[in-house]
């Protein structure tokens, strides 16, 4: 399994108009753990993500050595930009419509079926709208979280809010194909509306991918 697709693999423009009443940014820091996820591997690095509304979105990724890619995907629909920070070149991706939503799934790996709507800043309600059960309290590192359980088609998906900030710390997945886990090292609902995180740097060369 690969864990770790591609930026173009992360981001889809679909479903309706964004909400603009929206009065902050999510600001996310997050990585995947899985038993085949080596500690201080690219795998294993820390992503970023900033989205507002349905609209927004800046997604970071470390260097990796491996590819000589430092990834940044930017952003604000119907526009896309896949950069890579090293060469400064970006590839630019306009959807046709006719709705424009940004979408950040949290497990990449699952690119059919219900769990594409499984988004980074949109966890708590996809259980919600799911069927989810409360389990038992779990641990995540220091922190004490409430569980939420929940059958979405073929997999058994388990999201993990901390008892204090009510935010979540991590989702995890188990189905025939993957087995792993996205656990947020931060996770802040609050940050001040920053339009410009959702621009493409001026010394970035665009090329158009469609």
């Amino acid at each position: 399994m690969k864990l770790f697709l591609s930026l173009a693999l992360l981001i889809a423009l679909l479903a309706p108009a964004a909400n603009a009443a929206e009065k902050s940014m999510v600001y996310i820091e997050y990585r995947f753990i899985a038993v085949n996820i080596k500690p201080g591997s690219f795998e294993a690095s820390v992503r970023k993500l900033w989205r507002y509304t349905d609209s927004y979105a800046r997604l970071e990724e470390a260097p990796n050595p491996q590819t000589g890619i430092h990834g940044l995907l930017i952003a604000n629909a119907p526009n896309s930009y896949l950069i890579n920070r090293h060469t400064k070149v970006a590839r630019h991706v306009v959807d046709p419509g006719p709705t424009y939503n940004v979408v950040i799934p949290v497990f990449p790996s699952e690119r059919t079926g219900k769990l594409k709507g499984l988004q980074m800043g949109r966890e708590l309600a996809f259980f919600q709208a799911n069927g989810a059960v409360q389990a038992l309290d779990e641990p995540i590192d220091t922190a004490m979280c409430s569980v939420l359980r929940a059958k979405v088609e073929d997999s058994d998906i388990k999201l993990f809010l901390d008892k204090r900030s009510k935010q979540p710390r991590q989702v995890s997945l188990r189905n025939p194909r993957s087995e792993y886990a996205v656990r947020y090292a931060l996770y802040r609902t609050d940050l001040p509306v920053d339009l410009s995180l959702f621009s493409v740097p001026k010394d970035v060369q665009v090329t158009r991918a469609n």
